[in-house]
């Protein structure tokens, strides 16, 4: 089950649980977390405190689609700004911030 949520961490509905967490619990099935875990200490620790089984991310990947070999190799991954994806989400978007910052799409 895949819940998405602009929440992050935030317990929800006045319980102890993120709104994954909730689905979790109130399904019993493996539930993908998505929403503010571009962080990997904020989704190390949404995996840790057993509020979800995976975790997925959109701004991290958007913002470095080597975010996870970055992570890996303890690099900085580059940041999500919204710009990159101004006026739409769109690659071409993407691909024209990446050029006026000088940012080149990695390997």
């Amino acid at each position: 089950l895949h819940i998405s949520t602009h929440q992050g961490l935030d317990r929800e509905f006045g319980s102890d649980h993120t709104l994954a967490g909730l689905a979790r619990t109130m399904t019993n099935i493996p539930v993908i977390a998505c929403g503010k875990l571009e962080d990997p200490a904020t989704a190390e620790r949404l995996l840790a405190e057993g509020e979800a089984d995976l975790v997925a991310m959109a701004r991290g990947a958007i913002g470095d689609p080597s975010w996870p070999r970055k992570l890996a190799q303890g690099e900085t991954p580059l940041p999500f700004d919204p710009d990159m994806i101004s006026p739409f989400a769109t690659l071409d978007a993407t691909s024209a911030w990446r050029a006026a910052h000088g940012v080149a799409f990695e390997a």
